[in-house]
């Protein structure tokens, strides 16, 4: 008889260490993780919150678990925001002109260089995409074509031998591919003059208003892109995630509050039944 209780005793604390065993590497994580998706990464944010919250027993286990799902769910609406607005930003960015122009429809008007499109060193798209760091690259390389301009222009005034490959000599790599673009009739003055004073102004132009609105016209394409990707149906979820969220911080922190008030009973408290009667005599 002893053997059976021995057997059926560990048999108990077998299934009882395999549950808290499964609530400590996540009984939920196998449905939850998509295949792209990083264990790794989901089992760090589990025992961070096991970590803080110090779960006892299997309840408050699979309430830290369920915590740990959400925020794993709400990572990915915000995946998911961030591919929708990339759809709608690429939908948006294939008019650029028209989106630079929506920008400032009163004060901003681009209109390329004889009608063709506007991707000659300063595309939309690029402007968009640029981090602060990128742009402050691209704002110093305009200031370096907008300065051979100047010097090209300079030279050709003074005029003398060679003026015209001197001048073109000046010209930086966004001027030079601009130059050699089209077959030109050969590097007269009067052929420099008209490039200086037509395409290359013109391009200079064009860009320093992309430069001067590019928060603008960032903050156009952003817009457009959420019009063209409707988030309302994510905005909807991730709003009862955080409402669930709450619910369930709340009962967990409930019933930690519960167990600290409630005393706790000896594991070796005897029972009744267990309990021989003492003869009174």
């Amino acid at each position: 008889m002893t053997d059976v209780i021995s057997k059926d005793e560990q048999s108990s604390a077998g299934y009882a260490t395999s549950r808290l065993n499964a609530v400590k590497h996540g009984i939920l994580s196998k449905e939850l993780i998509l295949p792209h998706e990083s264990r790794g990464e989901y089992d760090e944010l589990l025992r961070g919150l096991q970590a803080e919250y110090q779960p006892q027993g299997i309840t408050e286990g699979i309430l830290v678990e369920e915590l740990a799902s959400i925020v794993w769910r709400k990572r990915r609406v915000l995946s998911a925001e961030r591919a929708k607005i990339n759809c709608g930003l690429d939908r948006a960015l294939t008019q650029e002109r028209s989106l630079a122009n929506s920008a400032l429809p009163f004060s901003l008007h681009l209109d390329g260089i004889g009608g063709i499109p506007i991707d000659r060193g300063y595309s939309i798209r690029e402007i968009v995409g640029l981090s602060e760091e990128d742009f402050k690259k691209k704002v110093k390389a305009f200031a370096i074509s907008l300065s051979c301009l100047y010097e090209a222009r300079d030279i050709l005034s003074k005029g003398g031998e060679h003026a015209a490959e001197k001048a073109v000599e000046c010209f930086d790599e966004r001027c030079l591919a601009l130059w050699y673009e089209y077959d030109r009739d050969g590097e007269s003055k009067e052929a420099v003059s008209d490039f200086l004073e037509g395409e290359l102004r013109t391009s200079l132009e064009e860009e320093e208003k992309i430069i001067n609105n590019a928060a603008r016209i960032r903050q156009q394409a952003l817009g457009d892109s959420v019009a063209y990707g409707n988030l309302d149906s994510l905005s909807r979820y991730e709003t009862h995630l955080n409402r669930t969220f709450e619910r369930t911080l709340g009962m967990l922190l409930k019933l930690k509050e519960m167990r600290q008030r409630s005393p706790v009973a000896s594991v070796t408290s005897t029972r009744v039944a267990d309990v021989t009667p003492v003869d009174a005599d």
